[in-house]
């Protein structure tokens, strides 16, 4: 075993470029990644998908080459990039042990007293002498994973296993990487399950878009990454939530315009627990009758409030102010599309919507909101001729 604490991986601007295959350019994988580790730690690798996580493991692994920059690695490396590869499908699980531990070098009497161990480790039962095609993907990449961990490594480099079989046997998984670590091994692990290596790391590494963008304790950058990844998601939501907000005319002589949101001595985001005001101008062809109909529905899609009322008939060419008011407003925090949309025997002719945005929470929590409201239609406020 490596000396403890001594520096085992030293990468330094480290870059990966490939051809862009019928297209000018190459695809950066990795620009410019420096860090250096020790024996004993337990790093997390993280980041979205194409951020150059696999390839940083396989650099480090040294089945690929930098294109740029260096990469140090002092030790005898262990990796599984993909679990299952490499398995012999004509062979059993012994004898696909049996040919690791050759190609390893590792001497015979010393490995026969560990295959039954990988075996065991791997929970196989009978299966461990069937061959390899017989397994179903959770036995191999069980056995991959045993056949990996069993000979005490140097440098172990693991690429997306924390979900190796089901929940107790990846619990066993995470048990033995730690054994290793503490035994004064390096691991270096790339996973999406960002929760389990908050667990099992002690040292986190980000990167994003091939560059690394913290290097740090694992709690730390982990929270950091994902707050980015939630207002990422929320804004690529709101973007998607916010498609055809605006006002729109379905059927000739309907019409509903400047819809407005109100609430006194706000600024911005509306407050959940103080009175607000929707109001909208609406227009109808003479002597038609028909509904207005109010609906909020919140940034996850969930429609929180519905109401509607009856029209009566209007008078040719007069335009009226429709006003929902509540004494509160009774959402909690967040953004939600207010959609007003007036009908006539249940098919809409006219909508508009807006986004808003509220902030402090209502005193009660939890549910659906209980609005309570009352549309005023105000008929003889004419608020100007219809076109």
């Amino acid at each position: 075993m490596t000396a403890a604490r001594e520096l085992a991986i030293v990468a330094d601007a480290l870059g990966k470029r490939y051809p862009r295959a019928g297209a000018s350019g190459d695809v950066v994988a990795l620009d410019g990644v420096s860090f250096a580790a020790r024996t004993g730690e337990r790093i997390g690798v993280i980041g979205r998908n194409g951020s150059g996580k696999s390839t940083l493991l396989q650099l480090v692994a040294g089945v690929a080459s930098p294109t740029s920059g260096r990469i140090d690695v002092q030790g005898s490396v262990s990796a599984v990039l993909t679990l299952g590869m490499g398995l012999r499908e004509d062979l059993t699980g012994r004898q696909n042990v049996d040919v690791d531990a050759a190609l390893r070098n590792i001497p015979r009497e010393r490995w026969a007293a560990t295959a039954d161990a990988v075996l065991e480790f791997a929970e196989l039962g009978d299966f461990g002498d069937r061959p390899i095609k017989t397994y179903s993907t959770g036995m191999k990449a069980r056995l991959a994973f045993a056949m990996l961990v069993t000979i005490d490594p140097e440098i172990l480099l693991i690429d997306e296993t924390l979900s190796v079989g089901d929940f107790r046997f990846s619990q066993k998984a995470t048990a033995r990487m730690q054994e290793l670590c503490d035994r004064g091994s390096l691991v270096m692990i790339v996973s999406h399950g960002v929760e389990g290596l908050r667990s099992l790391c002690d040292r986190c590494i980000w990167l994003d878009r091939g560059r690394l963008r913290a290097d740090g304790p694992a709690a730390e950058v982990i929270d950091a990454y994902l707050e980015e990844v939630r207002r990422d998601d929320e804004r690529t939501a709101l973007e998607r939530f916010a498609r055809g907000v605006g006002e729109r005319s379905l059927a000739e002589g309907w019409r509903l315009t400047q819809l407005a949101i109100e609430q006194p001595h706000a600024r911005g985001a509306l407050r959940g627990a103080a009175p607000a005001a929707i109001s909208v101008t609406l227009e109808v062809p003479p002597g038609a009758s028909g509904s207005l109909v109010l609906e909020v529905v919140r940034l996850d899609g969930l429609e929180v409030y519905s109401c509607a009322c009856d029209l009566e008939p209007v008078t040719r060419g007069r335009a009226r102010r429709a006003t929902l008011r509540t004494p509160r407003l009774g959402l909690g925090p967040g953004m939600f599309r207010v959609t007003c949309t007036l009908a006539q025997a249940s098919q809409p002719r006219a909508e508009a919507s807006a986004i808003i945005e509220v902030e402090h929470p209502p005193e009660l929590t939890g549910g659906l909101p209980a609005l309570d409201v009352a549309w005023r239609v105000l008929a003889h406020e004419v608020t100007g001729e219809a076109p």
